[in-house]
């Protein structure tokens, strides 16, 4: 009990130092520090994104580990807790394969990109471009997140699986906001990309915390 408020309080603190450290005056921005910085309208845009959507992601956290919504029961031995959680696996693999499917659909029906090797000799085409980065994006949070929960599984009580439950949820929903938003511009995407990556973040602050800086202090002590 005592590590889940430790957690939750740090991940309340960052986003609070996020806020305050940069406080609007006339113009531009001023530091706590002093130093002032101008931020363009983008930036702001995205920096209060990242304050509301972290806050929800630690409510996600909370209700995770609180309140158990999916109600796993205690002592499940990891091949049990595989089972329970690999359907939520699912939210990994849909927005995956749309993104796969986007870039092999594009090239399909557009001549001048269909062979990659003629591509090459031609000019870049940039909605091409677009659904690469979507489909680069995508894999690199779906590798983070399974990372993330293969670790959950292994080290984390089956009355916790919720939490990362919860955060393929997230995942999938952050997705495809990340999908809608792409070419509305940085600050319409954030929301989506904030929504995917800041619980595996919150999954790994908490593991680092319960399952190897404390079993080390105990350790050496």
């Amino acid at each position: 009990m005592f590590v889940f408020y430790l957690v939750c309080t740090l991940c309340f603190f960052l986003n609070v130092i996020c806020f305050f450290d940069l406080l609007e005056l006339n113009d531009g921005f001023i530091c706590l520090d002093g130093r002032s910085m101008n931020y363009s309208k983008t930036q702001g845009q995205v920096l209060s994104k990242m304050i509301v959507i972290g806050l929800f992601c630690v409510f996600l956290y909370v209700v995770g580990l609180w309140y158990d919504p999916f109600y796993f029961p205690e002592g499940l031995d990891f091949v049990s807790r595989c089972e329970s959680f690999f359907p939520f696996l699912l939210c990994l693999a849909m927005p995956l394969l749309i993104a796969i499917m986007r870039v092999a659909r594009y090239r399909f029906f557009h001549k001048n990109v269909i062979d990659a090797a003629e591509q090459s000799h031609n000019k870049v085409d940039k909605n091409l471009l677009v659904l690469q980065s979507l489909l680069t994006n995508t894999l690199e949070q779906v590798v983070l997140a399974l990372c993330v929960y293969l670790c959950w599984l292994a080290l984390a009580p089956s009355e916790d699986l919720s939490v990362i439950c919860l955060s393929a949820l997230a995942f999938l929903f952050g997705r495809v906001l990340f999908f809608i938003g792409y070419k509305y511009g940085a600050g319409a995407r954030s929301l989506g990309f904030i929504l995917t990556f800041y619980p595996q973040v919150l999954l790994i602050l908490h593991m680092l915390v319960v399952y190897v800086l404390l079993p080390f202090c105990f350790y050496t002590i």
